[in-house]
């Protein structure tokens, strides 16, 4: 196989692959019938199977700092429900931002000193769940109004100090009364190991963490500083990418890669090429499946034996 390793010379040795094969004794034509989009979804199929990989062999190790302060809260307003009428709150002197959750349908409104609307939002849970609500308060807010022409539960609405939100600068970010939340890799894939502690050499439990969508988070009463090690996912391609952009693989890697693209183009026109092809990358695979993979504990057992922290101890860091 080519060992040029670029999205081109890929995408022509996983076609080449494909051409190996024949379908009941006949030549296999890859632009005929409903074979004819594969060529459209090379890109879809090379990130996914890049994520296998990835996910397979380890993927690439990161380490960050992560620093999580609880804010300023200024002010917890009781539980309300409003039924088809409207409930207004004055906005906390300072206010950087709200928090609460709800339940039902209805709005959420900004206002100024003078009743004109600085910014609304419309509030829908789903399923009769309650869901929680994070928002920056806008500069010139004055009052928030609750409004509903059917039922909204509002439980736990929460203000908190602008000055204490510094870092916070994506909604993402901000504090919802029950988590803390700061900034991680989007590519963040699986948190390895996390030291904590004055001396920041305390082993602690992985599973305080929840890494999703470049935020990570954990629960208030875990505030403070760690240093974190993770894997990376790959990062992905798309239609602006050319034909030249290279794919960082190891030989051994892009092999593998080959067949999993080629066998995720194929499933759903060839049950028998795609089993084919899936069997020689997962031979592939466990001949590059490294053996500290196997030591690693599935997080759900983290941190204690035969349960999730069975002992039930609590960490503060």
């Amino acid at each position: 196989m080519n060992s040029c390793q670029t999205i081109g010379a890929l995408k022509a040795d996983v076609f080449r692959v494909l051409d190996e094969y024949s379908k009941n004794g006949l030549g296999h034509d890859l632009y005929s019938g409903g074979t004819g989009d594969m060529d459209k979804r090379f890109l879809t199929a090379l990130n996914g199977a890049l994520c296998l990989i990835n996910s397979a062999v380890g993927g690439a190790v990161a380490k960050t700092s992560l620093t999580f302060s609880r804010p300023v809260l200024l002010a917890l307003i009781c539980d309300f429900d409003v039924f088809e009428g409207e409930k207004t709150v004055e906005v906390p002197f300072l206010a950087g931002s709200v928090s609460f959750d709800f339940m039902g349908e209805g709005k959420l409104v900004f206002s100024d000193i003078d009743g004109e609307i600085v910014e609304e939002r419309y509030l829908s849970s789903c399923f009769g769940n309650f869901e929680t609500q994070r928002a920056f308060v806008p500069n010139d807010a004055f009052k928030v109004c609750f409004s509903s022409e059917k039922t909204l539960i509002v439980r736990a609405l929460k203000f908190y100090d602008k000055k204490s939100l510094m870092g916070c600068g994506e909604e993402k970010y901000l504090p919802d009364g029950k988590k803390l939340y700061c900034a991680i890799s989007p590519l963040c894939h699986e948190i390895l190991s996390v030291k904590g502690g004055k001396r920041g050499a305390l082993s602690i439990p992985n599973d305080i963490f929840d890494a999703a969508h470049g935020a990570v988070s954990c629960d208030e009463g875990y505030e403070g500083t760690y240093t974190v090690e993770y894997t990376e996912y790959p990062e992905s391609y798309d239609e602006s990418d050319s034909m030249d952009t290279p794919v960082s693989l190891s030989p051994a890697c892009y092999e593998a890669a080959v067949y999993a693209v080629a066998a995720s183009i194929c499933e759903r026109e060839d049950g028998e090429l795609y089993s084919r092809l899936i069997y020689k990358y997962r031979e592939m695979l466990a001949n590059i499946y490294p053996k500290n993979s196997l030591k690693r504990k599935n997080s759900f057992f983290a941190g204690g034996i035969f349960g999730r922290r069975k002992r039930g101890y609590a960490f503060r860091g």
